[in-house]
């Protein structure tokens, strides 16, 4: 593509062509238009082969008009050697040219042959490792295929294991429902018995107060009795002083009475 570019720069599409082009259209009985024309050039813009066809026309009337005017054979004969030296200029130039593009396109064509070996060499490269990747892919897709049906086994398995954490989850839930209950139930007891608890309290310390009064009681109880015992034992022991003081007294007089007695006797 770029050396066309530059062979189309190199030689310009010119009048002659273009003209040359449409006296061919108009002898094999054709229209002339722009398209035919750029197709039977074979190069240049269509801007530029719509400028020239559009002289070829003008000068087509310009021909068609100088007709209404009478020549002489030696004019005419002028006209026609200036034709056939123009046509003649014209052809060998086209041939200069047609061989020049010949030139130029056998090298292009060896350029692409030699490049479309080139892809060929690429293409059978790019074939065998486009092969072995395939075959490298075909191994891994049957290695994933195999780890899927491992990790659905695997899936499976957990499922299951999931369904009996989660039965005994919900019975642990249900035995948490039930000692929560307990617990209530308990401390509601607890309560209760903190209740009577502290009305024991209430009664010991009651009771407390009351054996202190008591115990306070027998201790002056018990001090009065010992004051008591000692009294009564004083009181026995001037008895029996006194009871001995009488037996002491008994005696004497009974042996005054005895001597007398025997006093009176003599």
């Amino acid at each position: 593509m770029a050396n066309n570019e530059q062979a189309r720069q190199v030689a310009p599409v010119t009048e002659e062509e273009v003209f040359l082009v449409c006296d061919a259209l108009v002898a094999a009985g054709k229209d002339v238009t722009k398209r035919a024309v750029l197709q039977g050039v074979g190069r240049g813009s269509m801007t530029t082969i719509a400028r020239l066809t559009a002289v070829w026309e003008e000068r087509q009337r310009s021909r068609a008009e100088a007709r209404d005017v009478e020549l002489t054979e030696e004019e005419s004969e002028q006209i026609l050697t200036l034709g056939r030296q123009l046509l003649r200029s014209l052809t060998d130039r086209v041939r200069l040219e047609a061989a020049g593009r010949e030139h130029e396109l056998t090298e292009l064509v060896e350029r692409e042959r030699q490049r479309a070996a080139g892809l060929a060499i690429d293409y059978d490269e790019l074939s065998t490792e486009t092969t072995a990747e395939i075959a490298r892919l075909g191994g891994e897709l049957a290695q994933a295929r195999s780890d899927v049906a491992d990790a659905t086994t695997v899936l499976g398995d957990i499922q299951v294991q999931l369904q009996q954490v989660t039965g005994r989850a919900e019975a642990a839930e249900i035995r948490a429902a039930a000692a929560e209950e307990r617990i209530s139930a308990a401390a509601t007891a607890a309560g209760e018995a903190k209740g009577r608890a502290d009305a024991l309290a209430g009664d010991l310390a009651t009771a407390r107060a009351t054996v202190e009064k008591v115990t306070a009681a027998l201790a002056e109880a018990e001090r009065e009795a010992a004051r008591q015992a000692a009294a009564t034992t004083l009181a026995e022991e001037r008895a029996k002083a006194a009871i001995e003081i009488a037996a002491e007294r008994a005696r004497s007089i009974a042996a005054l009475e005895a001597r007398i007695a025997a006093l009176t006797a003599a």
